[in-house]
This record gives structure tokens, C-alpha cells and sequence, in this order.
């Protein structure tokens, strides 16, 4: 089971396709929404995000490995990820982040401006502190994880960091400030490579 998750804006979608051939199945609650309402997906994201849930807990029942796209600000991805780890499955999170809830808006309304779907600038901070929050929650119960940051709308993501079983193996000299925040538990509890 994989987690693309991330805060709004930051680029699960655009990345999504790279565990295609890893997985069985994604499950992107946006297109969805797209699917149910083209021309105002927003209107319809709760309905959608109902839709995802029931298909994430399908595939698990049937012992199908997927992803599935998340701001990773609520409660279910973690349980299910923890579900699934408890049941023998690995449990793989690539996270997606950005410096700050500024940046998140600007690509949300960039995105809308472009005919994708508006999230409220509100539910985009209370998304994002979230986010953060959970992300060193689920690291927690990972066997890997991969963390990039798109914060550049000029350069391409950057690997950050990895951990593969607890081990965690720095792709960049210096983390940025949001994620220092965010993995200081795991940072300082875990062995180094």
C-alpha cells in the first residue's frame, strides 16, 4: 500500500504515474469528483471522498496493492495504513511538500484558473498544519518513506530524505524549515546512515 500525500497544490497528481507500474490501482479522489461533476468537481468532493474510502477499504479486503492520493489532514489514511501494516502488507508514503500554506493557495488557484478544482484558502491552511502533523505519524509506520519538496515552481522536485525500514538516508544537505518542524520526532529518535 502507497500514500501519495502532501498538502493541496503540491503535485501528488503530476507524481502519481510513477507507481503505476508498482501498483495495481490508484485511487485519486479528484478524478473522481471529475467523473461525478465536470464542470464543478468541488461541489461533489465530499461525495467523492466517500467513493475513495470505500475503494481503498475494497482493495485492502481483497489483498490488492494501490496508492492512493491524500493531504494526508485526516484520520483514515493513517488508520488504514496501520490497518494494512498490521494485516502484513508494507506500507510505502511518498510525501509531497511545500514551504508554507502561501504556496499551497497560489498552485490551488493557479490550478483553478487553469479548470482544475478550488479548494477554499481556509480548508488549504487547516489542510496543510495537518499534514505536517500526520506526516510524522505515519513515518512512524512506513517500512518507507520518500519525502520531496516542490516548493519551486522554477526547478523539479527535490528528494529530500528517505527512511527504508527506520534507517534514514538524507538526499539533501540541508532540510527545509517545514520539515524540520515537522520530522524532529523521527529525526532525533532514529539512527542515521
Amino acid at each position: 500500500m502507497w500514500l501519495i500525500a502532501g498538502p493541496n497544490g503540491s503535485g501528488k497528481s503530476t507524481y502519481a504515474p510513477n507507481l503505476t507500474s508498482v501498483v495495481e490501482e490508484i485511487v485519486r479522489p479528484d478524478e473522481l469528483a471529475y467523473e461525478l461533476s465536470p464542470d464543478k468537481p468541488e461541489s461533489v468532493a465530499l461525495k467523492a471522498g466517500r467513493l475513495a474510502i470505500n475503494r481503498i477499504e475494497s482493495l485492502l479486503e481483497q489483498k490488492r496493492s494501490s496508492a492512493v492520493e491524500t493531504t494526508l489532514s485526516g484520520r483514515f489514511h493513517l488508520d488504514a495504513a496501520q490497518r494494512a501494516k498490521s494485516g502484513g502488507w508494507n506500507v510505502g508514503i511518498v510525501y509531497i511538500g511545500l514551504s508554507s500554506p502561501t504556496v499551497a493557495m497560489k498552485r490551488v488557484l493557479l490550478r483553478k484558473l487553469r479548470g482544475g478544482h478550488y479548494v477554499p484558502p481556509e480548508d488549504v491552511r487547516r489542510r496543510y498544519r495537518r499534514s505536517l502533523a500526520n506526516l510524522a505519524v505515519i513515518s512512524k509506520i512506513a517500512d518507507r518513506l520518500v519525502v520531496l519538496d516542490n516548493s519551486s515552481s522554477r526547478t523539479p522536485m527535490k528528494r529530500l530524505f528517505e527512511t527504508d525500514r527506520g534507517q534514514i538516508v538524507f538526499r539533501h544537505r540541508s532540510l527545509p524549515k517545514w520539515l524540520i518542524g515537522a520530522l524532529n520526532p523521527i529525526l532525533t529518535s532514529r539512527p542515521k546512515r
